[in-house]
């Protein structure tokens, strides 16, 4: 039976930098990565934008050739320097090829002596030998060169059980190593929370993204070889909902615990020594749509913030009995990537997730200082999506009506706020009765709109045309409040059945029940 241990798990969320952290030199409103991307290729926020842009288009691009010519097409690759294009290959003619689908003069052919379809299956063919056989083994390709590179702590035994494919083929590179990928937990007692409510091993790793299920409840992921009784660096117990810890799945996700203090879960990530705080996260990629030498970032616990350039996109190992495929990541200055509690953290371009982080390269390999991530659009077999949206006010129409006759009006959010979510409507402009500030609380999860209704009153007869400015809040139960949103009411003329004994309540109400003003 696994043994349960007690796990500290730092949060991205529940953490913040000092102001000394914030962007200089008017970078402010820029992605973490363009300010990055600009320094280290020495170009401007403007080019370093839109070298990212153009970035995500070759990926799309990518995955058209190789849809519609898979038997020439051998890969495609960025540029950076000493200019910035992007290299496409073909067997064959590449560039009558390449005319086929752009004449952009960015884009540059390039022949090559093998397709990458056939490098993808010579991979497959070997994972599939060794693994029956349980040799030890890391493959790679690579782009440039059109090769298979074949990572084993048994060269002897590898190269004996792959005789007949390796005589048939001359693009297989054997490298001895004595490892494989490490996973990037920390083991062993360091970074102790110093009152585990169950004692044992402390293990150290980072959180990913936030997301959401399908009954719009909010989490966390991290890494799935982390352990399942977390706790975040602010003392909130988190609880398990499910992993997928084996082939190319490195993943789990956490709910809060059902009691206590609701913690704040907004579509952002903290940067640990970034050139921003925090990013926000408004999109997901999938790792298959982004070509080789993409810059991508990362943010972890211990390593904290750093961006490399995509090595590998078919980085392919077996992990707990499985074989699976992860994207291989090298850092723009050659150092250490990822390192022991970074495991779980966020891969992203931008404001676009891009993967979980799952380990670094074997020390005595040719990868040693690479990050190898999961891409995260496999979180989905666990049912759950990338938060993508701000908990926001999207619309309060203005409206109009007669006096004395409860006018509804709807509150549009977008995100996926916490119940209870408090809703303050404040009188702004006010010419007639009532003014004040209402709140109601909304207690059961309720999709966008809310609702409530407006009363005017008029104290002469018969009343005037008259325009009412409201100002509408909505606060949900982890303190995130939404940007106060003004609308108008504009009451006029009676009701033809009004009754003098007969008149409603003036003010806000939620169906039949009316709010008392709190001022």
């Amino acid at each position: 039976i696994r043994s349960i241990v007690h796990r500290v798990l730092v949060v991205t969320f529940l953490t913040s930098l000092p102001p000394t952290a914030m962007a200089a030199d008017g970078q402010e409103g820029l992605s973490a990565q363009t300010i990055t991307y600009a320094r280290t290729y020495g170009v401007d926020a403007r080019e370093a934008e839109a070298r990212q842009a153009r970035t995500l288009e070759a990926g799309t691009l990518e995955r058209v050739i190789e849809s519609k010519s898979p038997d020439t097409f051998a890969g495609l690759y960025i540029q950076h320097s000493p200019r910035f294009r992007v290299v496409v290959r073909f067997t064959g003619n590449a560039e009558t090829q390449l005319s086929r689908f752009t004449n952009d003069p960015i884009y540059v052919a390039e022949q090559a002596p093998r397709s990458l379809e056939l490098l993808l299956a010579v991979q497959d063919e070997i994972a599939a030998q060794l693994s029956a056989r349980k040799i030890n083994f890391e493959t790679g390709i690579d782009i440039r060169k059109s090769e298979v590179n074949l990572l084993t702590d048994d060269p002897q035994a590898a190269s004996s059980a792959l005789a007949k494919l390796i005589r048939s083929t001359n693009f297989i590179n054997l490298i001895k190593v004595q490892g494989r990928i490490t996973p990037t937990a920390l083991l062993g007692g360091s970074h102790v929370n110093g009152h585990p409510v169950i004692p044992g091993v402390s293990q150290n790793c980072t959180t990913g993204f936030n997301v959401k299920d399908a009954n719009l409840e909010l989490g966390i992921v991290t890494a799935g070889h982390c352990d399942n009784a977390l706790i975040t660096s602010s003392g909130t117990h988190l609880t398990f909902q499910g992993e997928l810890n084996s082939g190319g799945f490195d993943v789990q996700w956490n709910k809060e615990a059902a009691s206590g203090a609701r913690q704040a879960q907004p579509n952002e990530i903290t940067l640990i020594g970034g050139p921003v705080p925090k990013q926000e996260i408004k999109s997901v990629r999938a790792a298959s749509t982004l070509p080789i030498n993409a810059a991508v970032c990362k943010s972890g616990t211990a390593g904290h913030y750093m961006c490399g350039t995509i090595q590998d996109k078919n980085a392919q190992t077996e992990w707990n009995g499985t074989v699976g495929s992860y994207v291989r990541v090298r850092s723009d200055s050659g150092a250490l990537m990822s390192v022991a509690g970074d495991s779980g953290g966020p891969i992203f371009i931008g404001d676009i997730a891009v993967g979980i982080n799952h380990g670094h390269g074997d020390s005595t390999g040719p990868y040693p200082n690479d990050l190898y991530f999961m891409p995260i659009e496999r979180i989905s077999s666990l049912g759950i999506s990338v938060l993508t949206e701000p908990f926001e006010t999207t619309e309060v129409a203005d409206i109009q009506g007669n006096y004395y006759v409860p006018l509804p009006i709807d509150v549009h959010y977008s995100g996926i706020p916490k119940f209870p979510i408090t809703l303050t409507v404040e009188t702004i402009v006010c010419p007639i009765s009532p003014c004040g500030k209402w709140e109601v609380v909304f207690h059961e999860k309720a999709p966008t709109p809310l609702n409530y209704s407006w009363t005017c009153a008029w104290n002469t007869q018969p009343p005037p045309p008259t325009l009412v400015r409201l100002r509408t809040t909505l606060t949900d139960a982890s303190g995130i409040s939404t940007t106060p949103v003004d609308h108008d009411v504009t009451c006029s003329g009676l009701p033809d059945a009004l009754r003098i004994n007969a008149k409603p309540e003036p003010g806000l109400s939620i169906g039949t029940r009316m709010a008392k003003p709190s001022r």
